[in-house]
C-alpha cells in the first residue's frame, strides 16, 4: 500500500437525491474502513486492498466525489488476473460503536486457524509456517 491508499476515504453510495439546500446532488453514503483505521488495527491475514463496510452512513454532496472504484467480494477479487488501482474486496462489516465485526469469524486456510490474505501465495502459512 502507497501513501495515497493510507489517505483514501470510501464509501458505497446508498441513495442520491436532489438537494435544494445545497442546489445539487446529495448522496447517502456508507463508510468503509481500511483495517488499520479500525480498533483492532491490521492483522496479518488482511490483504492491502482489503475494506471493511462500516454501520456508519453520512451526508455528502456529490460533488465531493473524486473517482469510482470496484468494491468485490474476496472470492471475485481472488479471481482476478490482476487487480486495476481502483479495485477494492471486502469480507467483513464493522461495527463502529461496538468496535466488532460481522460475521465474527472468518474461514480459515490452515491448520493453525490463520484467514486467507490474497496477497500472499499460499506457498507456506505466514503464521505457523506449515507448507
Amino acid at each position: 500500500m502507497d501513501d495515497d491508499d493510507e489517505n483514501l476515504s470510501l464509501a458505497r453510495v446508498e441513495k442520491m437525491e436532489t438537494c435544494c439546500e445545497c442546489r445539487g446532488v446529495a448522496a447517502q453514503v456508507r463508510w468503509y474502513y481500511q483495517p488499520w483505521q479500525t480498533k483492532q488495527g491490521s492483522r496479518t491475514f488482511h490483504g492491502k486492498k482489503e475494506l471493511h463496510l462500516s454501520d456508519r452512513i453520512d451526508t455528502r454532496s456529490a460533488y465531493t466525489f473524486e473517482a469510482k472504484c470496484v468494491v468485490h467480494t474476496l472470492k471475485e477479487y481472488s479471481k482476478l488476473s490482476k487487480a486495476r488501482i481502483e479495485d477494492f474486496f471486502c469480507r467483513l462489516e464493522y461495527k463502529v460503536d461496538s468496535a466488532t465485526f460481522m460475521p465474527d469469524q472468518l474461514s480459515a486456510y490452515c491448520i493453525c486457524e490463520m484467514p486467507y490474505n490474497p496477497d500472499i501465495p499460499m506457498i507456506s502459512c505466514p503464521g505457523c509456517k506449515e507448507r
